[in-house]
């Protein structure tokens, strides 16, 4: 005697849906939730840079830096570059203490941007 096994037909429904495109920006959306907590992550610089040379300090003042060390980078718009010449000594939450550990080379004299790259990968202003 032969065992029959019987099998049910399964059928699955797909629905797609339309592409939903983002409406409202920061400040809307702000409106209708608490976005402090949040906005309060993210690390951010206060205040410009000045003149620098190789073997000088810099102290970074700002918030949300984050409780790890993490990168301090100068951006050169010229040349479409970045370079994390920083060695940091000190971290707090609301401020940086570093030290260019090495020459600033292969860019042009321009204005460049600090910007500060947390551990956990968040970039500042």
């Amino acid at each position: 005697m032969k065992r029959c096994q019987i099998i049910t037909p399964v059928f699955l429904s797909l629905v797609i849906l339309p592409p939903i495109t983002a409406k409202a920006d920061l400040k809307e959306v702000c409106l209708k939730i608490d976005c402090t907590t949040f906005l309060e992550a993210f690390p951010k610089i206060k205040g410009k840079l000045g003149l620098l040379t190789s073997g000088g300090e810099i102290l970074v003042l700002g918030s949300g830096f984050g409780t790890s060390k993490g990168k301090l980078f100068l951006k050169f718009p010229i040349e479409n570059q970045e370079k994390e010449v920083w060695q940091i000594a000190q971290l707090t939450l609301t401020y940086i203490y570093a030290t260019i550990h090495g020459g600033i080379t292969g860019v042009r004299d321009q204005t460049a941007k600090l910007q500060v790259v947390t551990a956990s990968n968040l970039k500042s202003n």
